[in-house]
């Protein structure tokens, strides 16, 4: 009997320990993305913007992406930096679990949105983490 209550103890000790970073992680990236809003001009009638991870160097970071009619902009609440990727520059868009890091390939458990590029200012491939990639890529396409 003892046994079975220092087992539950213990799960439910790791479990509270999972929701917490859980909490922490979602407040950090929400601290990030209030960040980095302060840094881009107010949206426009038409822009989308949510909250996202840069996946690949030198933009992995914590911040915002938004799609505006020129193409994207990914503001860092971390260093502060904005970078805009323009439409024409997008060589391809698409949703993958393989993504560049600026390094080389990384494997995901879930799809982030891609980016193939033709900007000499940029690497050749970006990767955000979003919460909808596949509609992130419906937008790029309008």
């Amino acid at each position: 009997m003892d046994v079975v209550v220092v087992l539950l103890m213990v799960v439910g000790a790791v479990f509270a320990l999972i929701l917490i970073g859980f909490a922490l992680s979602r407040v950090v990236m929400g601290n990030h993305a209030r960040r980095a809003r302060s840094l881009l001009p107010p949206l426009a009638p038409g822009d989308y913007e949510e909250s996202a991870v840069g996946l690949t160097v030198p933009f992995k970071a914590y911040g915002l992406l938004r799609a505006n009619s020129s193409g994207l902009v990914f503001a860092t609440g971390q260093t502060g930096e904005v970078v805009a990727i323009r439409r024409r520059s997008i060589v391809s868009a698409f949703a993958s679990e393989d993504v560049p890091t600026g390094t080389g390939m990384q494997t995901l458990r879930r799809p982030a949105l891609v980016l193939q590029l033709n900007d000499p200012t940029l690497p050749q491939g970006l990767g955000f983490m979003v919460s909808d990639p596949a509609a992130w890529v419906q937008r790029l396409r309008r």
